[in-house]
């Protein structure tokens, strides 16, 4: 407890009464007297007190910085070798080197051979050599599927139209 002025007070009153007297703006104000601002008007009273420690902070703050860096002091000993660097960029192309001796011929390629026939005598078959196999044929300028009677020939069927004529195919020579 503590006397103020000839009376005793609790240290619990004495913070309502400074907490009264900043909120109500310096109004006076008692233990059971309240300055008759609502809680909102009161709460924005505390503004200017939170800027005014917001200032304060800063400045304080401000001075903590570096001070002068001092004078370096002396070298040490070297240090162990390190690792190997990872490698560098490639160097420049370097010129091209003579040419080296011609090796063996290599297996013949398989022929390919494209057939062709009008169909003016009234037959429209082709067939390929006993050496090769047909891969593919068509009937005629819109490419009509042809029929296939084997391995080795093909027909645009037996009656002759100019949808079916020319017939193209294709054979290539198989493998001995």
């Amino acid at each position: 407890m503590r006397k103020a002025a000839g009376h005793q007070v609790e240290p619990a009153t004495l913070f309502r009464i400074l907490q009264e007297y900043l909120t109500c703006g310096g109004a006076r104000a008692g233990p059971t007297r309240s300055c008759g601002v609502d809680a909102k008007v009161k709460s924005r009273r505390w503004i200017p007190l939170a800027l005014l420690v917001l200032v304060f902070a800063a400045f304080a703050l401000g001075g903590c910085g570096r001070g002068p860096k001092g004078d370096p002091g002396q070298v040490g000993p070297p240090g162990s070798k390190g690792d190997q660097g990872a490698a560098g960029p490639p160097g420049p192309v370097g010129p091209a080197g003579p040419s080296g001796p011609q090796g063996p011929p290599g297996p013949p390629s398989p022929s390919i051979r494209v057939v062709r026939n009008d169909c003016l005598s009234g037959q429209c078959t082709v067939s390929c050599r006993g050496n090769e196999v047909l891969i593919g044929a068509y009937c005629g300028p819109a490419h009509n599927p042809a029929t296939f009677l084997d391995e080795r020939q093909v027909s645009c069927g037996i009656e002759v139209t100019s949808a079916n004529a020319p017939l193209v195919a294709v054979c290539v020579q198989a493998p001995p």
